[in-house]
């Protein structure tokens, strides 16, 4: 799984705070968690990832600007992959030398 990896040291995870928010709003919107999970969850990602300031990138993500928020991330760092299942950002394969892959390519990559 790509958190125990990230947990183990085995692979780096990079995070925008815009990043961390949005995913705090979907945990609450799309998944009903309570309060406490929500706060558990965002405390795990904290452990193992680290937050970097967004590198402005304009408008990438045509079908869905708030995607952009991923490459801003990407950019910042030169990312070697994006790991995601959204389809727009699926959809685009690479952004600069950003590798773009679902969880599965990556775990076949990473093994």
């Amino acid at each position: 799984m790509i958190v125990e990896k990230a947990i183990d040291k085995k692979i780096q995870v990079f995070i925008t705070l815009e990043i961390l928010k949005d995913v705090e709003k979907v945990m609450r919107r799309d998944f009903d968690e309570p309060e406490e999970m929500i706060k558990r969850q965002i405390n795990l990602i904290l452990t193992y990832a680290k937050i970097v300031a967004p590198k402005y990138i304009g408008n990438v993500v045509k079908e869905d600007p708030d995607d952009d928020m991923i490459l801003r991330c990407s950019a910042r760092i030169n990312a070697d992959y994006i790991v995601s299942g959204n389809k727009h950002l699926l959809k685009l394969k690479k952004f600069g030398n950003t590798k773009i892959v679902s969880p599965k390519e990556f775990m076949d990559i990473c093994g």
